[in-house]
């Protein structure tokens, strides 16, 4: 079989059209990707959600800032050892008191007595 009969010139075009349509498909992908990226990145995160919630957040924003060769200040030592003291603080007790754990929490549970009271079992001699 030849060459010339397996591709036509008229087919060029729709070989073209077909490549070209899967670069673009293949480039949108690729920006929609980075896009995604960008916007999960933490590093565009500039500040909390709610800033009036912490009333040291200039300074913590501050101390984040400064240069590796900066980092020996004493404000932003005292700060972060504050934020390690408030984070790392062994939490109080769950409330439950130690009650086992429910494994199924969305099965509802069945009730204790479906049939009703059972009379006494008789002796058979």
């Amino acid at each position: 079989m030849r060459v010339e009969r397996m591709i036509q010139p008229q087919d060029v075009g729709f070989m073209a059209a077909g490549i070209l349509i899967g670069a673009i498909a293949v480039i949108a992908m690729q920006a929609s990707c980075e896009a995604d990226v960008r916007v999960r990145s933490p590093a565009l995160w500039t500040g909390p959600i709610c800033p009036a919630a912490d009333p040291l957040a200039e300074d913590l924003a501050r101390c984040r800032s400064l240069s590796p060769e900066q980092a020996g200040d004493p404000l932003c030592r005292e700060l972060w050892a504050a934020q390690r003291r408030k984070f790392l603080a062994p939490s109080k007790a769950p409330d439950d008191g130690g009650a086992p754990l429910d494994l199924f929490p969305t099965i509802p549970k069945a009730p204790e007595a479906v049939a009703g009271p059972r009379a006494p079992a008789q002796k058979s001699e």
